[in-house]
Order: structure tokens, then sequence, then C-alpha cells
């Protein structure tokens, strides 16, 4: 009897882990896939907006970026209201797909010079197509981890959560320093750029293969069996907004100051270049580096944070953030490695610190039968809040002093923050 139990116990944790693996071996191509457009805006803007200056060519390009992250939240509900309603599983394999045919298409577009305006209008709807994609991968992937792990010890997963969206970025940014170490300006422009989204394209559609083997998580089929799920996603929808608002707040105004980080970081290399004079080989490298090790720092803060108060922990990496980002930009003016390597590490230890432990909040936040679309509206709403902050920030620092906006700014996320961690809400039980 209790060997029965034992290899049954066995069983259904390696199911598990499979389940856990495979999201996040899925993670790192959705990261990857999403994020190599930011690293690329240097030379996309000149693809697809040649007839543009400079900073109109970036602010355009950026825009598009922005669409992307706009679509999220759409993405995020419908995807969000098919895990709740008709299963995790379906949801993971379809965002897959939407992503892998996105990509592939970016690295497929004509450029401007071959035929025109419609150029960029096919590029957007690639964006908007991974904004839909990605928007609902990080929620979904949440609520696996969330239901594949007993409360109390979700840290060191959501940790390596992080890890392997860390890995789909390092990866991005590894592609982008070896092309720009590799190839002169002109080839990248003439072909070379093609090569990263077609890359992120094939790798995609292997992992969609290997998720058609993941199983569906239990607290979704003991909601199934028990009766609790919705029906219909106009209940879920009514349900959610009427006794979930505040969570809704909490966990959107929790996410802000990760998604601020992110978003930021995408428009590092255009900053430190244009303002502190590093090269773009600096840069990259050092990104590079900073990512890599979130690989490691990341399941470490989660087995940390295990054993602390979340929402304290969380308001205080804001305010040292603040502290951190006074000293790197007059470290920055020094135009020293050592001042380019101090920022890129730093700045990469409070995304992953942040970040690992905003998602296990985020986790607890909604019950099973609304939990995915819950977390998607919550994490995207926030990122489209974000996402135009290089097109606020651009015009700004052309017409005042860097730091003293970029610390306006930073300020003023950081209180929206701690503001929103602050709503009191109802704890919500780890199973149906």
């Amino acid at each position: 009897m209790n060997k029965t139990y034992t290899i049954n116990n066995i069983s259904s944790q390696i199911k598990k882990n499979k389940a856990i693996f495979l999201s996040c071996l899925g993670a790192i191509l959705e990261y990857y896939d999403f994020i190599i457009y930011g690293m690329m805006v240097i030379y996309l803007s000149e693809i697809f907006f040649p007839a543009s200056n400079t900073d109109v060519a970036y602010l355009k390009t950026f825009s598009i970026l922005s669409i992307g992250y706009i679509a999220r939240p759409i993405g995020g509900y419908l995807f969000g209201l098919v895990a709740d309603i008709y299963g995790r599983k379906k949801t993971l394999l379809m965002v897959m797909l939407v992503m892998a045919a996105s990509t592939m298409m970016i690295g497929l577009l004509p450029t401007y010079e071959a035929i025109g305006i419609f150029s960029p209008i096919l590029l957007t709807l690639a964006r908007v197509l991974q904004g839909l994609s990605f928007g609902a991968e990080m929620p979904n992937m949440t609520t696996i981890i969330k239901e594949n792990t007993k409360t109390g010890s979700s840290g060191k997963y959501f940790g390596i959560m992080m890890s392997s969206t860390a890995i789909g970025t390092l990866l991005a940014s590894l592609v982008v320093a070896i092309i720009t170490r590799q190839f002169l300006h002109d080839e990248i422009i003439a072909w070379v750029w093609r090569l990263p989204f077609l890359l992120g394209g094939t790798l995609a559609l292997l992992v969609f293969i290997m998720r058609t083997r993941i199983e569906e998580t239990p607290d979704f089929l003991k909601g199934q069996q028990s009766a609790i799920l919705h029906r219909s996603s106009k209940q879920l929808t009514r349900d959610l907004f009427k006794s979930h608002w505040k969570d809704l707040l909490q966990g959107m105004s929790g996410t802000l100051f990760f998604s601020y980080l992110i978003i930021f970081s995408l428009y590092l290399p255009i900053y430190l270049k244009q303002y502190f004079n590093y090269t773009a080989e600096a840069i990259f490298s050092w990104m590079t580096f900073s990512i890599l090790l979130t690989v490691f720092w990341s399941p470490l803060f989660g087995h940390l944070f295990d054993r602390l108060n979340r929402e304290k922990a969380l308001k205080i990496l804001t305010l040292f953030f603040l502290l951190f980002l006074a000293v790197s930009l007059k470290l920055l003016n020094l135009n020293s490695q050592f001042a380019l390597a101090f920022f890129l590490l730093g700045y990469q230890l409070f995304i992953a610190s942040y970040a690992t432990n905003n998602f296990v909040v985020l986790s607890t936040l909604f019950p099973v039968n609304m939990r995915s679309t819950g977390i998607g509206l919550c994490y995207n709403m926030a990122y489209s809040i974000a996402s135009v902050t290089p097109l606020i920030l651009t015009p700004l620092i052309n017409k005042m002093n860097y730091g003293f906006i970029v610390m306006l700014f930073s300020i003023i996320v950081v209180l929206l923050t701690v503001t929103g961690c602050s709503f009191q809400r109802n704890r919500v039980p780890a199973t149906p």
C-alpha cells in the first residue's frame, strides 16, 4: 500500500516537473522572439524607415514596439479565457504556434525599398501577433507553476521560470552581440538582420512539437470535476471584475515597476551610446554577461523570498533601486568600463530579484477558475502602460537633462508601485 502510494507520488511529481520544464523551455523562445525586435531597433529603423532622420526613425520603430505591448492585454485576456475555460495545455500550444509564425513573418518581410509603406504595415501586423502570443505565455506559465507546486515552496520554481526568460533574453543579446562583431553595418542592413528572426521562428516550432507532450494541471482537472469552472467568458469576466477588482489593481501596480525596468532595458543600448558615448560592442557585451548571471541569481532569490514577507520585500526593492539609479547616473558620466559594468549588473540584479518575488505574489491573487485571465490582465496592462516609456522619454531628454528626467520618471513609477502594493486583498488558497 505504502509502496504503491510512493510510486504514484513519484510518478505524479515527474509529470508536474515535466510540465514546468516544457513551460520554461517555451518561455525561453517566447522571450527571445519578442525581445529580439527591441535589440535590433538600431538596424530595423534604417530598414523600415530609411527616409526619416535618426530620431524620427527610432520613434517610429519604437512605436511599433509599443503596439506589440499594447496588444498584450488583449492576448492575455483572450488566451486567459481559453486557459480558464478549456485548459492550460491547449493555451500553451496555441500561443507558441502564433509566436513561431509571427517571428518567422518578420524575418521574411520585404524591406521599405521593395514595397514601400506596406513594409512597416506588415511589420506592425507581425508585432501585433507577437504581442497577442506573448501576452498569454507568462500568465499561463505562472498559472502552471502555481498549480504544480506546493504553497510556501513555489519561489524557487518561479526563480527557474525567471532563469528561463533570462536565457531567452541572453540568447537574443548573444545573437545581436555576435552579429555586431562578425558583420559590417551595411551587411546587417542588407540581409543579416533577418537571421535572428528566422532562427527564433524555427526553434519555436520545435518547442511547439515538444509541448504536445505536456499534461493538464491537477488544479484545473479538480476544477472540472467539482464543476467550479466558468462555462462562459462573459460570466468569468463579470465575476473577475466584480469580486477581484482590488486584486487586479494590486497585481497591475506591482508589475508596473518590473515592466518599466524591462522596457527601459530595451532602450538602454541607444541611451548609453547616445548620451554616455559607450560603444555598442561594450554595451551588448556587458548586457549579455549581466543576463547570464540572472540565470543563476533568480532561483536563489526565489528560495530566499519563500522565507520573507513578499509585499514588504517588493516595496523595499523599489526604494533601493532609486538609490542605485542615482549613484549609477553619476558614475556613467565617467565613461569607464567599471561604471558601465556596475550599472548593467546592478540593473539586472533588481530585475531578477523583483520579478521572481512578484510572480509568486501574482499567482496567489486569483482562484483557479479565473487565475490565468486575472494574471494575464494584471501582467499585460502594466506592460502596456510601461511600453510608452521610450516615447515619453525621448523627446523630453532631447530638451532637458538626461539624468533628471530618468530619475523623475523612475520616482513616479516607484510611487505608483508602492501605493498599489498597499491594497488589501483576500488570500486565495492554492487549490480549488
